[in-house]
């Protein structure tokens, strides 16, 4: 947020893809704990007091800070649910970059103990679904 209020100060106006550059920092930072879900969600936030419109570009690496913050222990499959559902309310349709981003979510809830598997396959059975073809990165 700091670099958006410099930015604002110097006269420059951020476009979507300073907004998803940032959200991917996030996505790295909450890998390494230094950054939370509602933070990425502040970044969209602030993005739409811009009336800019989020992007699949933007989701997808929203997505990535839940997944990073799942590795944490600090986001569940719900909240990557969340990132889907608001998307879907966007009118945002997910690519198969969100959907390993959700997939990954799945992998950090799991790496704390949790199931996860049945949420796993549900997602595959959505990609199918909406004919989105899994990727090399999907069955990593």
């Amino acid at each position: 947020e700091k670099v958006l209020d410099e930015m604002s100060l110097a006269g420059r106006h951020p476009t979507v893809g300073t907004f998803n550059g940032l959200m991917a920092v996030l996505a790295g930072m909450a890998s390494r704990n230094q950054a939370t879900v509602e933070e990425g969600y502040r970044v969209l936030e602030r993005m739409q007091q811009r009336n800019l419109q989020p992007t699949a570009v933007t989701f997808s690496a929203l997505m990535a800070v839940v997944a990073g913050s799942a590795r944490q222990g600090k986001a569940t499959i719900r909240d990557g649910e969340m990132v889907l559902e608001n998307m879907s309310r966007r009118g945002v349709a997910a690519d198969v970059v969100t959907y390993n981003a959700l997939l990954a979510v799945c992998v950090g809830v799991a790496q704390h103990g949790k199931a996860a598997l049945p949420e796993a396959l549900a997602i595959l059975n959505r990609m199918k679904r909406a004919s989105i073809a899994p990727d090399a990165i999907t069955f990593n």
